[in-house]
């Protein structure tokens, strides 16, 4: 398989490090090609801004998230409705009157293939890859900055999101459909607490919780497949040699392992197109996460429809 690492992680001789070249070397003598993108050796720009759009006019407001609806007729556009969400408005035009479209300095860019190299380069790498890694320590209950700035100018308009039709059907790809469909990802995740700290009583909320964000905002949605992340804690009491056996053995199983069963949007699970999931699905659950992962019930039930 073709792999690629994102690491994020200022210092080549953490422990970070060390199970960065642990995966790395371990992925390799299973036959792997590896790729890595080192933010902070790449010294990566983190934030957003007119620099990565070069072409975008300067006496223009920079708007990177104006996702425009509206109600066609006669080849023109009548009515912007998008930003009222006016969901019966929609209903009562007829959604093969409906029209998504968007502008903004994103997705002219990536239409243009005006944006800048490094972004390019990015880009070019998850296309390249079968599966891909993101490797960083959880600070503050999320990824550094610099690996949410990758993301956040990596995944463009028209390559991590606005994709798709939308209709009574669909409502765009995403949540298991994407340009990055067909591939594989998963976290590499290291933290100083307990791991009953992160457990479903524990005072940090249950690390499934924790990396929802993560690992359905960020991967699944895009369309990855996403299996269980490897979770390192208590990291300055814990024996290396013990987290790098077990790092090991989970990058020998990458081709193998079953991924989270998360619901794909667009599978009739949800309607469309409030997204909200229906009172069929969901088992005992009310709310929270755990709504939008199926049951060991459902994800048999799927597999033999």
């Amino acid at each position: 398989m073709k792999v690629l690492i994102i690491f994020a992680h200022p210092e080549p001789q953490s422990l970070n490090g060390a199970l960065h070249r642990v995966a790395v070397e371990e992925l390799e003598e299973q036959g792997h090609h590896v790729q890595v993108s080192d933010l902070y050796k790449m010294k990566w720009k983190s934030e957003v801004d007119r620099e990565d759009f070069p072409n975008f006019p300067k006496d223009q407001r920079l708007d990177l998230c104006a996702l425009l609806v509206g109600i066609v007729g006669g080849g023109k556009v009548l009515e912007d409705i998008g930003a009222n969400n006016d969901f019966d408005l929609l209903a009562s035009y007829g959604y093969a009157n409906l029209v998504i479209f968007c502008r903004t300095a994103s997705a002219e860019a990536y239409a243009e293939n005006s944006l800048t190299q490094d972004v390019l380069d990015e880009q070019a790498k998850l296309r390249w890859a079968d599966f891909v890694i993101f490797h960083f320590p959880l600070w503050w209950f999320t990824m550094p900055a610099i690996l949410k700035g990758w993301v956040d100018r990596v995944y463009t308009y028209g390559f991590g999101h606005g994709l798709g039709e939308h209709s009574d059907k669909r409502w765009g790809d995403r949540y298991g459909e994407g340009t990055l469909t067909g591939k594989r990802a998963m976290l590499i995740v290291t933290l100083g607490g307990w791991k009953e700290h992160y457990s479903a009583r524990g005072i940090s909320g249950p690390i499934e919780d924790v990396l929802f964000p993560i690992n359905h905002g960020i991967l699944f949605y895009p369309g990855f497949e996403v299996l269980p992340p490897f979770v390192a804690f208590r990291v300055h009491k814990t024996s290396f040699d013990e987290m790098a056996s077990t790092l090991r053995k989970r990058m020998r199983e990458i081709e193998f392992t079953k991924p989270i069963p998360y619901r794909n949007q667009n599978d009739g699970e949800y309607s469309i197109p409030t997204l909200t999931l229906h009172e069929s699905h969901g088992g005992d659950l009310a709310s929270g996460f755990g709504l939008h992962t199926r049951t060991e019930v459902e994800t048999t039930d799927v597999k033999e429809a």
